[in-house]
C-alpha cells in the first residue's frame, strides 16, 4: 500500500464545528457569527450552551459510610445529570442509579473513577466492609454530581 500526495481541499477536512468549512483558511468563529465563501454559500456558527450549572449538588442523605453489606444510598438535593464516582478504598464498589445496588450491579474497581452523563437522584452503594464517602482522609470514595 502506497500514499500519494493527493491535494484536500478544506471543506473535506474532519474540522471541529468551531470552524467554518468550505475555507482555504478556516477561521474559528463564535456566538452568531457568520461566514460567506468565495462560492456565495453563508454559513452561520450555531452559539453552544454549557448544559452543566457550575458547582456541585449537594447531598440531603449523606451518611459518613456504607453500611457494610447493605445498600446504602446517597440522594441528592436536585436532579443531577453528571455524576462522577471515584473508588479510592482498598475494596470492590458495587454502583447503581436510581434502584439498589446488588451484587450484579456495575462493579467499580479499586483505584477507578466513573464518570457518566446521567439524570439521577440517587446513587447507590454496596460494599463488603463499611467505607467512608466524601470523606476528608484518603481510602474513601468520592461521590460528586452536577445538575
Amino acid at each position: 500500500m502506497s500514499y500519494g500526495n493527493t491535494p484536500v481541499d478544506a471543506g473535506s477536512l474532519p474540522l471541529s464545528s468551531g470552524f467554518v468549512p468550505g475555507a482555504s483558511n478556516p477561521t474559528p468563529v463564535g456566538g452568531t457569527a457568520s461566514y460567506t465563501d468565495t462560492n456565495s454559500n453563508t454559513y452561520t456558527a450555531i452559539p453552544v450552551a454549557d448544559l452543566e450549572e457550575a458547582g456541585y449538588q449537594s447531598l440531603t442523605s449523606p451518611a459518613a459510610a456504607t453500611t457494610a453489606n447493605t445498600d446504602t444510598s446517597y440522594t441528592f438535593s436536585a436532579q443531577v445529570t453528571r455524576v462522577t464516582i471515584q473508588n479510592n478504598s482498598t475494596v470492590v464498589v458495587k454502583v447503581a442509579f436510581d434502584t439498589a445496588a446488588t451484587a450484579g450491579s456495575l462493579t467499580l474497581q479499586p483505584g477507578a473513577t466513573l464518570s457518566i452523563t446521567k439524570r439521577i437522584t440517587v446513587v447507590h452503594f454496596l460494599t463488603v466492609p463499611a467505607v467512608n464517602v466524601n470523606g476528608s482522609t484518603a481510602g474513601n470514595i468520592v461521590l460528586l454530581g452536577v445538575k
